[in-house]
């Protein structure tokens, strides 16, 4: 199903590793992981393109959420993440699922479309801490 160096039963999180939104987002994920739960991949690591290529995931402009042979995509892939989060986040994540799909994608898509233009002047690092270089997935 998926190479052995994907994490069996953690969410690995496909993002968008040019995006000042995305970065802030992984930083705040991690920094929420207290379960280490989340495992994260760049969509941008060219090691990656071809298993992007073979699960037709490749033109997605989203983050994209893996778990044990599931996809998650647009709202629901930040559902995902929040839901491992547990606490607080795991409500959050059942109130984004009461939204139908369609709706809860189209705000997604509304902050995606122009998250560029607002966040372009923030800078994060896209480099994780030495302490957290375990949750990032090398594929290949």
């Amino acid at each position: 199903m998926y190479p052995d160096y994907m994490p069996k039963e953690k969410l690995l999180l496909l993002y968008d590793g040019e995006c000042p939104l995305c970065l802030a987002s992984v930083r705040f994920l991690l920094a929420k992981d207290h379960k280490d739960k989340l495992r994260f991949a760049s969509l941008q690591e060219e090691s990656i393109q071809a298993f992007l290529v073979e699960r037709n995931l490749l033109a997605m402009d989203t983050l994209v959420g893996l778990q044990q042979g599931k996809v998650f995509v647009y709202s629901r892939a930040v559902a995902a993440a929040l839901y491992e989060l547990g606490g607080i986040w795991r409500i959050l994540s059942k109130v984004i699922g009461l939204f139908p799909a369609k709706i809860a994608d189209g705000v997604y898509r509304f902050i995606a479309r122009h998250r560029l233009r607002i966040f372009r002047n923030k800078k994060y690092c896209q480099l994780p801490d030495p302490s957290q270089a375990n949750k990032f997935i090398k594929f290949g």
